[in-house]
């Protein structure tokens, strides 16, 4: 069981930079999210005005990540890390504080929800209260390096603390995924089309989300703890494999498949060794299509292209 929200050993990070190439350009603002010690949920953010105040910058993030074990990103596994571990070695300070993190990029799992951040965003309701992109921000920076007025550093954290807040949406629906095995799931009901599953989630959902992946459809709503998992079937004729084919003999006259132990009562002339393809047997049922078969000892059917599947009735949710 894990604590609502966020866990108090992880936090949630994201950079703004003055550039994308971590050897010349620098760290801008330094935003993440966490819970302190009384369990609110805080942001915090460095920010420099003049590229000489990196290193400082840099220092107090360090410091701050001794207390943790996961840092949670979009994308930060080809991004923010390495821009962070270039900086910490451009200005010789030791990164063995940030490498004895565990990264946790999110990116490519949730790809599957939302094939950009921006579909991503909107499938949790995220509301961002900046209208500046990361692209912008590198001209306001700029501006504000130029004239230090305060509206433009306003600007910069206010795209940094949308940047986070989304963050925390991503976290939710990663960490609802990732502790699927461990819900308690109270309804199961078959339609003509779909398997419908219920499971009560251990803290109060933040986000109203509906995402569908292939033929899997994951929905909530805020404030409660109920998880809504649509399973779409279809009726198909498929085959399944006899194993070891080696085990079986083929009766061209017949057009018949004959184990061992029978075909031994019938003349070799009549018989030969089947082939795999001819070691099937076909059904026509509802079926799931299966994307890993991974760990299943459950009777597994294929399509033409031997895409595979399980049959509905042998379908449960611990399967999920």
């Amino acid at each position: 069981m894990f604590p609502p929200l966020l866990h108090k050993k992880h936090f949630l990070l994201d950079i703004e930079t003055s550039g994308l190439n971590k050897h010349i350009d620098y760290i801008v603002c330094i935003g993440v999210t966490f819970l302190n010690e009384t369990d609110e949920l805080t942001h915090h953010q460095w920010m420099l005005q003049l590229p000489e105040e990196e290193k400082e910058i840099l220092s107090c993030f360090l410091e701050f990540t001794q207390r943790f074990s996961h840092v949670y990103t979009y994308g930060g596994k080809h991004f923010d890390w390495p821009f962070l571990l270039a900086r910490c070695a451009f200005h010789q300070l030791n990164p063995s504080m940030l490498q004895s993190l565990h990264l946790i990029d999110m990116k490519k799992s949730l790809q599957h929800f939302g094939a950009t951040r921006i579909n991503l965003e909107d499938a949790l309701g995220v509301i961002r209260h900046s209208t500046t992109s990361g692209k912008a921000l590198v001209k306001v920076y700029r501006t504000y390096q130029a004239c230090g007025e305060t509206i433009y550093k306003t600007i910069i954290l206010a795209h940094n603390k949308d940047e986070l807040s989304a963050l925390l949406s991503f976290y939710e629906l990663y960490q609802t995924l990732y502790h699927l095995k461990h819900f308690h799931f109270i309804d199961t009901l078959k339609s003509s089309v779909s398997l419908d599953f219920s499971a009560k989630v251990p803290y109060l959902f933040t986000t109203n989300f509906q995402g569908c992946y292939k033929n899997i459809t994951l929905c909530w709503e805020s404030g409660t703890q109920i998880l809504g998992i649509k399973v779409a079937f279809s009726y198909l004729k498929l085959k399944q494999y006899l194993t070891p084919y080696k085990d079986y003999y083929y009766i061209p006259s017949q057009g018949q498949l004959l184990h061992r132990t029978l075909a031994h009562f019938v003349a070799s002339s009549d018989k030969r060794k089947a082939t795999k393809e001819e070691c099937t047997i076909y059904k026509e049922d509802d079926y799931i299509p299966l994307y890993t078969t991974y760990k299943l000892d459950i009777p597994i059917w294929y399509d033409s292209v031997n895409s595979p599947y399980l049959r509905v009735n042998d379908f449960s949710a611990s399967i999920l």
